[in-house]
Parts: C-alpha cells; sequence; structure tokens
C-alpha cells in the first residue's frame, strides 16, 4: 500500500510539474494563412482576358481597372456603327440643304404626266382613237376570213394530193397566227 501511495504521490507530481511546464506568459505565436470570403469579379460583356492588371491579393481602390477584355468583334461592330451614324449624318444634310434644282423639276415633270395621263383617263378615249380601234378590228377579221379560207381550200387539194405537207402548214400557221390588238375595244 506504501508503494501504490509512493506512486500516486509521484504521478500527481509529474502532472503537476507538465501543468507548470507548459503555462507561458508570453504571447503565441502561430505560422498559416488567413483566408477571406472568395470574391468573384464579372463582367458585362463575354471574352478573354487580354491583361491583368493586378495582382491577387492587392488591394483595389473602387473604378481601378483589374482586367483588360481582348475586344473580338468590338471593333468591327465600332465600324458599323461609325458608318451608320455617317449615313444618317449624310442624310441628315441632305434634308437640312433641301433637294437640288434637278430633283424638283424632274418631280414636276412626273407630276405633269400623271395629270395628263389621269385626264386621260378621265375623258375616256377619243373618238378618232375608236374609230381607229374599229377599223383594226375590221380589217384583222377580214385578214383571218381569207386565211380561213385559204386554209380550208389548201387543206381540200391536199386531200387530193395536189399540194404537199408543206403549203398545208403554212396556211394553217396562217389562219392560226391571228392576235387581234386592241387598246379600247374587247371582243
Amino acid at each position: 500500500m506504501r508503494r501504490l501511495v509512493a506512486i500516486s504521490v509521484l504521478a500527481a507530481g509529474l502532472t503537476a510539474l507538465l501543468v507548470f511546464n507548459q503555462r507561458r506568459d508570453e504571447p503565441l505565436v502561430v505560422s498559416g494563412t488567413f483566408e477571406a470570403d472568395d470574391v468573384r469579379v464579372g463582367s458585362r460583356v463575354g471574352g478573354r482576358v487580354a491583361v491583368v492588371h493586378v495582382d491577387e491579393g492587392r488591394v483595389v481602390a473602387a473604378g481601378e481597372p483589374l482586367v483588360e477584355l481582348q475586344p473580338f468583334d468590338l471593333r468591327e461592330r465600332k465600324a458599323q456603327a461609325q458608318q451608320t451614324l455617317a449615313a444618317a449624318d449624310a442624310q441628315l444634310k441632305k434634308l437640312t440643304v433641301g433637294f437640288r434644282h434637278e430633283e424638283i423639276e424632274q418631280a414636276r415633270a412626273m407630276r405633269d404626266e400623271a395629270a395628263a395621263v389621269l385626264e386621260e383617263f378621265r375623258n375616256g378615249p377619243r373618238p378618232q382613237e375608236i374609230a381607229a380601234a374599229e377599223a383594226q378590228v375590221r380589217l384583222t377579221a377580214a385578214e383571218l376570213k381569207n386565211a380561213t379560207r385559204d386554209y380550208n381550200r389548201i387543206e381540200s387539194l391536199f386531200g387530193q394530193q395536189a399540194v404537199d405537207q408543206n403549203d398545208l402548214d403554212e396556211a394553217g400557221t396562217k389562219s392560226s397566227g391571228f392576235i387581234v390588238k386592241t387598246p379600247f375595244i374587247k371582243l
């Protein structure tokens, strides 16, 4: 039992010594890295990064450029917008200055021509035009009648083998080739 008490006292002494050695009054120094929340920077325009202006971990001010993107098609779009602007400026200049004298005269001539056509439609065809058209219809009808009669005659001769196939074809072409062209009279 004595032995047990001696071991207990010795264990208590060693524990007290260990606790006493571990206690220090000086500040605790630890090495390592502190990390904060990650911030993901985005862009309204997609593209590849051409130049990075800041190093990782550096403090930046508001408005300071962080990266520069490759312009890919932005240059072409800018050139197209400049061309559109130039065309609009030219149109504005033309409208501001007004029409040229030649354009005004051309418009007047077109107006006068349209007025003459309108007046002709309002008044209708002149009696001379009607008479000429009727005469053309009578002439064409007489030529058709004559061509039909010739065709019938050559057809009967063809049946008697007095004419050849070419004569019959030619007469058929003549009799079927009449087209009445009258601007004011419908048949």
